[in-house]
């Protein structure tokens, strides 16, 4: 079936697409300072993060998350947590079988040096776990300010009868 994908495979597909375009840089710098809540928070809050043959993610400044990914039938709901340098996403996918949503969580610690934010895996894919990267370079760049995923969450929601 073009352009319907099943949930597991959705989530495969997610995970692979999530830190892909990050490169990593090995190890944080000498001298690298964990960044405080706020900090991470201002990074995120009112964003929305758009991955390359991924899906859009967008963290709402009371820190609920919304994912939406064209071409699937499925979205995504949960919660962005700070807690000192680490943020995780905790989201559950949902499509049209309702008994079979899938959990993801993602995470990642946060460091400053030299006025540079680094950016360190710490829960994903094994294949990425303890990349570290800049988020000028990784994230930033597919970031927009504003909400452009609730929209297309809820007309999903009511196409899947949520």
């Amino acid at each position: 079936m073009r352009g319907k994908l099943g949930l597991a495979t959705a989530a495969t597909i997610l995970v692979f697409s999530l830190s892909a375009y990050a490169k990593n840089e090995g190890k944080l710098p000498p001298g690298a300072k964990p960044l405080d809540e706020a900090a991470i928070k201002t990074l995120y809050a009112d964003m929305t993060i758009n991955y390359k043959d991924g899906p859009s993610y967008f963290f709402s400044p009371d820190m609920r998350l919304v994912g939406f990914k064209a071409g699937w039938e499925a979205f995504a709901d949960g919660d962005w947590v700070i807690t000192g340098n680490e943020m995780c996403w905790n989201a559950v996918w949902h499509d049209k079988d309702k008994e079979k949503s899938k959990p993801y969580s993602n995470c990642h610690k946060y460091y400053s040096s030299k006025a540079v934010v680094y950016i360190e895996n710490t829960k994903t894919d094994d294949q990425w776990m303890g990349d570290v990267y800049r988020y000028d370079k990784g994230e930033k760049p597919k970031m927009v300010k504003g909400d452009t995923v609730s929209k297309k969450v809820e007309a999903m929601k009511a196409k899947l009868g949520y």
